[in-house]
């Protein structure tokens, strides 16, 4: 069902796997520690506890602030050049599976100077 929404390339790099079927559980296993891993998804771990993930949340929303204000905005520190990132210069068009984790990352580098300005 979901092959229809995806674009092949990527349909291609997605495994589904089903409680009920052992071959597709192995997947799992070589990819997560099942003892660790929460019985929601399919794993040995304990059951999710929304009162203990809200509670966490609660905290990490105090510190936020504090988080923000940490960050120092320079406006003494050099501006990048805009004008040399563009979308064109990003590569998203390539079909090179074996160079698609070192084009995002090439990708996110050359982001990253722009987020420092916003």
């Amino acid at each position: 069902m979901a092959k229809a929404f995806l674009e092949p390339k990527t349909y291609n790099k997605v495994k589904f796997v089903y409680a009920e079927e052992i071959n597709t559980m192995k997947i799992m296993e070589d990819l997560f520690d099942m003892d660790h891993l929460e019985a929601a998804f399919g794993g040995k771990g304990v059951d999710f506890d929304i009162s203990e993930y809200a509670e966490r949340m609660t905290e990490d929303d105090k510190r936020m602030p504090s988080f923000w204000t940490r960050v120092s905005f320079s406006p003494a520190a050099p501006q990048p050049d805009m004008a040399c990132t563009t979308l064109d210069s990003l590569n998203l068009d390539s079909d090179s599976d074996a160079s698609d984790n070192t084009l995002v990352m090439e990708s996110i580098q050359k982001l990253l100077p722009l987020l420092k300005i916003l």
